[in-house]
């Protein structure tokens, strides 16, 4: 076996449960209730729901490169990022 970096593009679908007495419902407790974005995670966290799943049904793979046998450690845990740099997101900070 050999390590591969693999870059993908992708969107996250987050499912969650919301108990409500029908759709129109749950679709409003959901869009009114305690979501917030994690920056950290970059993902929605709430107090009030439980975040069942998350999916990247729209993955699309960019890259496949061998990791060099040097490179390897530094993959495992950390991604090499310019903190005091932009990485070209949309988030305000």
């Amino acid at each position: 076996m050999k390590k591969f970096d693999v870059t993908t593009s992708h969107c996250f679908t987050e499912h969650w449960e919301v108990m409500a007495k029908d759709k129109d419902e749950a679709a409003k407790k959901i869009i009114t209730g305690d979501l917030k974005f994690d920056k950290t995670s970059r993902t929605y966290v709430s107090n009030e729901f439980t975040r069942t799943l998350i999916t990247i049904p729209d993955a699309t793979v960019l890259a496949v490169e061998p990791i060099k046998p040097h490179d390897a450690d530094k993959h495992e845990d950390t991604i090499d990022v310019d903190i005091h740099g932009s990485y070209g997101g949309t988030d305000p900070d």
